[in-house]
């Protein structure tokens, strides 16, 4: 992109502080021809974004990072590159089970996914969170955590693709402190999920947890900060209802579904995919799929399978089965 039209963008960020009006789309299509086109491609193959819509959530992707640093097109370009070598060289979206087992269980994460609302609900318990010396099996499972409820952020109903987090605080105990793991909670956010959390509720916090906030909040982003809300009682049950929706909302907290551990919404998902890629298989094809029923299966997820889980979801489910079978 040429110098002036570069300089033209940085201009239009400083006049929106003043005015809050900015060409927003201008900027995106500026950001989106600055950026090879093997951005894209990493950022599919990574799961960042769906190959089957591609280029409505590549474009929306583009805007997340641009809000995240004012609708400046070369900082955004540079977080954004730093941000796919960073997915190409982990791969977010392919840590396993067996990679983060130390964290599953007991159980520290669930996802809900997206209701009438449109947006997921990722909760943390951190009363089952214990410190622990290998920060990097932590982060990962930070991330592993994250990128699973980012998956469910893309759906008709959530037009800006993001999520809410609940923290859950409730029954926090000495043990469980630890700076280290906040810190890095929100450093991941930041980094790595920019402009993912549409708000942050911190539910149920003891006067314990004051003294570890006062130290760790300064080090958190400003514009995260300003997501968090401490929330109780009434309170925590009406912001509940108002921005997530007791649909998807876990009984525990007073609203109408069931707790969805990390790992068995990952697995959710997986099952929906393969169906999807079924589908389009017998669709290209030009076949019509005929279903064929087989009863009285398990399905569990893979942990508990293998009798390492003790999640809550490894209770037998008598279910039908489709197989897709090409004519």
């Amino acid at each position: 992109m040429a110098a002036a039209e570069q300089t033209k963008c940085r201009k239009w960020s400083i006049w929106r502080a003043t005015s809050a009006v900015i060409d927003e789309e201008h900027c995106c299509v500026q950001l989106e021809s600055q950026l090879h086109a093997g951005v894209r491609k990493a950022l599919v193959e990574t799961r960042e974004i769906q190959p089957s819509k591609a280029e409505e959530q590549y474009k929306k992707t583009l805007q997340r990072f641009l809000r995240a640093e004012g609708w400046d097109v070369g900082k955004a370009k540079l977080r954004l590159e730093q941000h796919v070598q960073w997915r190409l060289q982990h791969q977010p979206c392919s840590i396993t089970e067996s990679e983060v087992r130390s964290h599953l269980e007991p159980c520290k994460a669930l996802v809900q996914a997206a209701g009438a609302k449109g947006r997921p609900l990722l909760v943390s318990l951190a009363r089952n969170h214990y410190p622990s010396s290998d920060f990097a099996q932590l982060e990962k499972y930070i991330v592993y955590a994250i990128e699973a409820a980012s998956q469910y952020c893309w759906n008709d109903g959530n037009p800006d693709n993001k999520l809410y987090i609940l923290c859950d605080l409730s029954n926090l105990a000495l043990k469980n402190l630890d700076a280290s793991a906040l810190r890095a909670c929100f450093a991941v956010l930041h980094r790595h999920y920019p402009e993912r959390a549409a708000g942050i509720l911190m539910y149920k916090a003891p006067a314990i947890f004051s003294g570890l906030w006062r130290a760790v909040s300064p080090f958190i982003d400003p514009a995260t900060r300003k997501k968090v809300l401490f929330v109780s009682g009434e309170k925590a049950q009406q912001v509940l209802e108002e921005w997530v929706g007791m649909d998807i909302v876990p009984k525990e907290y007073g609203g109408q579904a069931e707790a969805v551990p990390v790992h068995v919404a990952l697995e959710r998902l997986r099952q929906q995919e393969g169906r999807g890629s079924a589908k389009r298989s017998s669709s290209s094809h030009g076949a019509a799929p005929i279903a064929t029923e087989a009863r009285g299966v398990q399905q569990t997820c893979r942990l508990c399978a293998a009798g390492e889980c003790r999640c809550g979801w490894d209770e037998v489910r008598q279910a039908r089965v489709l197989k897709v079978v090409a004519a």
